[in-house]
């Protein structure tokens, strides 16, 4: 594939899609990876049959951009077709979610995270209807009460294949 890449114009707007997975919504510069429709302004992927199919945009809270390839890559490869896009911090998500209008997201739980209850206090403000989802190296009864508690869907993890089957029916 080929690597496009575009400065914003319209803070609005994502206006372009590269090669490049785990897109970070910030700064001057917008990058998410594209398969089909490279270039183009849509959420769509082509399938193995070649039509377009609906790409749903998902983004991931988390310090570290990796974890946003890893799920986007695990779900792609179960045949979901995703886009995983990352912010990095509060700041980071507020502008995220104002200009890319995601459908989940994914808040990575850690002690270099962002608490969950400051996460849903901003989301209350700019987009009180997005599903959270919170993601945690395990999940035990006491994290998943804490994670709901807080105003999460759910908590997910990713640390076994139980664990993933979990998080893809999480996800539909």
């Amino acid at each position: 594939g080929h690597t496009l890449r575009c400065v914003r114009a319209n803070r609005e707007r994502i206006d372009a899609w590269t090669a490049e997975p785990a897109a970070r919504l910030s700064g001057t510069e917008i990058s998410q990876r594209g398969e089909g429709y490279a270039g183009q302004n849509t959420h769509a992927m082509v399938n193995q049959g070649g039509q377009a199919q609906p790409t749903t945009l998902l983004l991931l809270l988390s310090s570290t951009q990796g974890l946003a390839t890893e799920i986007e890559s695990k779900l792609r490869n179960q045949g979901y077709p995703v886009r995983v896009a990352w912010a990095s911090d509060l700041e980071d998500l507020e502008e995220s979610v104002k200009r890319a209008d995601p459908e989940l997201l994914i808040c990575r739980a850690g002690e270099s995270e962002p608490e969950l209850t400051r996460v849903m206090s901003l989301l209350q403000s700019i987009a009180p209807d997005l599903p959270v989802v919170a993601l945690a190296d395990q999940r035990g009864i006491s994290e998943v009460a804490t994670a709901i508690a807080a105003g999460a869907r759910d908590l997910v993890s990713m640390d076994d294949d139980a664990a993933f089957r979990h998080f893809e029916q999480v996800l539909r």
